[in-house]
């Protein structure tokens, strides 16, 4: 149904990135026809200037009966995958992400992930609960972006399909404007806030499997020492006998024989490979001093020769960390370290921590001393504090997808970000801005007092000086930034919010109280707080204020 502009007033669509958009409406004098279309639950679509500006459900209809007025509240059709309750109960290992985004979409839906040239794969366990929850944590899990839009027909005469889109970058990647304060904007602001920095970032495992994991990840180290791991560890598709010399695994691409391997507590020689398969010899079983045994399906079998990563970074001869597993090294070149992989193996201890299974992704850093995890000087963990939040590690199926939500929610809340908002002078007020894409921002140059001093050298040698009051021209910053936020106003000027994306978060923080409630439920007190102190002889004693005084804690 169409409706003429003289039936609307007071038009306003607000998009927030990785929220669900609202549209807000007053209809006039509205058709019998056109009356009956006002009802909760029918689509709402507004496609203006050849774009589709909103696409949703109507929600909430305000009728006075003593005026001729509806009031129209929708939501963007994210409200649909939001209020879509799964059923499903199903664990993914190492599968593209489209596969899982297909099977939590509802009939109808259809999947846009044509602009990611690399489909990530993860190690994810979809459990019951809300679609949107799951769609939106594994394209965060995979460090891409979605939207949610509709086909649209005829230049807006019908509507198709619901499509979620998933793409590398929301928006354009080159600067679409240079938003100059007085210029072409106005009421800009630019703000930081000290408060929504975290330099720890602690994770609670909430599935079956990693239900009695935690992991806490630090920005101990400056971020050009992070890097990525590129390396996959598999794991048994059948069990095995204590004198098997053939080893079957779901993926052996990531082992480089002749190189040693460890299952359970078990060393083995491996000396060469197929696709699935990692052969080996019965003298070479119980390696190094280890007992040849029996080994269930579906065991971790982890990598004690080789691991790969990128981009290269320079790592000390201490050692490395992969996740929040520390394990040293023989040798070190570009992007990979190698030979003789020292690693904690269920009583064979070479490393300060437990070792497991780590997939591609894990992120990899490097810090003066791995044993005990003291903040080099130029890490953000020293420079800002050690400031330590919980999140919700959601469908993580085991230690290593905890850690992957840590560290994601690190790289983007160890440093403070500059965001802000202003106001367009543009006169189109539906003017296609689309979320995600990047601007500059600065404000207006201006004129500051200074002084200036003049020296004048007189005829006996002697030197004059004299200084004066002036006025100089100061530069402003120039922020690279990204549109984070857009209100559409039927009578008002164009607003847009400015920042880091991750600013707008659906469902890490604001499931923080999940965490806690998770830690309750296995005897633990939970309370959250800011570190102050770390002791440097045990990392696990951490200092944190308590009604008002500071207690030394024991993280478990």
């Amino acid at each position: 149904m169409n409706f003429d502009i003289t039936n609307i007033r007071n038009l306003t669509i607000q998009k927030r990135f990785r929220q669900i958009p609202i549209s807000d409406v007053d209809f006039y004098n509205l058709a019998t026809e056109q009356a009956t279309l006002m009802v909760e639950g029918r689509p709402q679509n507004w496609y203006m200037n050849g774009f589709m500006q909103f696409t949703g459900v109507i929600k909430r209809v305000d009728k006075d009966d003593n005026k001729p007025i509806w009031r129209v509240h929708s939501e963007g059709a994210g409200c649909i995958l939001r209020d879509t309750t799964l059923e499903t109960d199903k664990i993914y290992k190492n599968e593209p992400i489209n596969t899982m985004l297909t099977a939590l979409l509802p009939s109808g839906w259809a999947l846009d992930i044509s602009q990611v040239t690399t489909i990530p794969k993860l190690w994810y366990h979809i459990t019951p609960g809300s679609a949107l929850s799951h769609l939106s944590n594994i394209v965060r899990l995979a460090k891409l972006e979605w939207e949610v839009d509709q086909t649209v027909i005829n230049n807006g005469a019908s509507y198709g399909n619901y499509i979620f889109r998933v793409s590398s970058h929301l928006g354009s990647t080159t600067p679409t404007t240079y938003y100059v304060n007085n210029t072409n904007c106005y009421q800009l602001t630019q703000k930081q806030n000290q408060d929504k920095v975290f330099t720890a970032i602690q994770a609670v495992g909430s599935s079956p499997e990693s239900a009695k994991m935690t992991s806490i990840i630090t920005a101990d180290c400056p971020f050009t020492q992070f890097s990525t791991l590129t390396t996959n560890e598999s794991y048994l598709t059948s069990s095995i006998t204590a004198t098997a010399t053939i080893i079957p695994v779901a993926d052996a691409s990531w082992y480089f024989p002749p190189g040693l391997i460890a299952i359970d507590a078990e060393y083995i020689n491996i000396i060469s490979k197929t696709a699935t398969t990692l052969l080996t010899t019965t003298a070479s079983r119980g390696y190094g001093g280890t007992t040849a045994a029996v080994h269930s399906i579906n065991s971790d079998v982890l990598n004690l020769h080789e691991f790969r990563f990128s981009p290269d970074i320079t790592f000390p001869n201490a050692g490395i960390i992969v996740g929040s597993e520390s394990f040293s090294y023989q040798y070190k070149a570009s992007g990979r370290v190698y030979g003789n992989i020292g690693r904690n193996i269920k009583g064979i201890t070479v490393s300060a921590t437990p070792a497991y299974a780590h997939h591609t992704g894990a992120l990899v850093r490097v810090i003066s001393d791995p044993t005990y995890h003291i903040p080099s000087a130029t890490s953000y963990a020293s420079l800002n504090g050690l400031k330590q939040t919980t999140i919700d590690a959601m469908g993580a199926i085991d230690q290593d997808g905890v850690d992957l939500k840590a560290s994601i929610i690190l790289t983007k809340t160890a440093t403070s970000q500059k965001y802000g908002s202003l106001i367009s002078t543009d006169t189109d007020v539906w003017k296609q801005v689309t979320l995600g894409d990047r601007i500059l921002v600065t404000q207006a140059a201006t004129w500051i007092s200074s002084t200036t001093t003049f020296a004048s050298h007189l005829s006996d040698g002697s030197t004059h000086s004299i200084t004066v009051p002036c006025k100089i021209k100061a530069t402003a910053e120039v922020i690279d930034t990204r549109i984070v936020g857009i209100t559409w106003n039927q009578y008002k000027p164009l607003s847009i919010e400015y920042g880091d994306v991750d600013m707008f978060i659906l469902d890490d923080f604001a499931n923080a109280e999940k965490a806690y409630n998770t830690a309750i439920n296995r005897n633990s007190n939970t309370i959250p707080a800011m570190v102050c102190a770390v002791d440097t002889n045990d990392p696990s004693c951490i200092q944190i204020p308590i009604n008002g005084q500071l207690m030394w804690a024991k993280k478990v």
